[in-house]
């Protein structure tokens, strides 16, 4: 009996050890797990209703452009979803995503998520931007604006956003349309 304790005496300080380098490896991949960074616009840095702005997120604890990254936006109480635009890596070598979307003309609500291989990675917290005031927009200004002629990129841009955010809006009406069959077939049965 004695002979088993001195042996377990001995394991046991190596059990504390091993355990201990254990937990600081996990301490590791957490601090070292790849994180979204985000500073948010503020109100007063909204552009007038209906001209582009550019929100970008970041990656921290990461080099590497493999992330993928999703906007989900809420704009004036409607759910689009932006599509991804450019990736790069900044000036601080982190990887940097940046999406294109229309000023709102009230208020504006946005969260961002990080893929790596279809698995979320990280979700920010949500960010909610409304005006003070809601701007003063008369057709004048409107025709104005609509008078200017948009170049041939630009116009591509904003057919390609189209195209993009009616496909998203399809797919939406088609999971809403299944989901109603699928009640509607339960209370059918019933």
């Amino acid at each position: 009996m004695v002979n088993v304790l001195r042996k377990l005496a001995f394991l046991v300080p190596t059990l504390v050890v091993f355990l201990g380098i254990l937990a600081a490896q996990a301490q590791d991949q957490v601090r070292d797990r790849a994180e979204l960074l985000h500073t948010p616009l503020k109100a007063t840095e909204l552009s007038d209703p209906g001209i582009e702005i550019e929100l970008a997120a970041h990656v921290i604890n990461s080099s590497s452009l493999k992330y993928r990254v999703r906007a989900i936006v809420v704009s004036d109480g409607k759910l689009i979803e932006v599509p991804q635009g450019d990736s790069f890596l900044d000036g601080h070598d982190r990887p940097t995503y940046t999406f294109k979307l229309f000023a709102p003309l009230v208020e504006l609500s946005y969260q961002f998520l990080l893929y790596d291989d279809e698995q979320v990675i990280d979700i920010s917290k949500r960010y909610h931007i409304q005006r003070d005031c809601v701007p003063k927009v008369s057709l004048e200004e409107l025709e104005e604006k609509e008078n200017q002629p948009l170049s041939a990129q630009d116009k591509m841009k904003h057919l390609l956003l189209s195209a993009q955010v009616l496909e998203r809006e399809l797919q939406n009406y088609e999971i809403a349309l299944t989901f109603i069959n699928g009640l509607q077939e339960l209370t059918d049965k019933k």
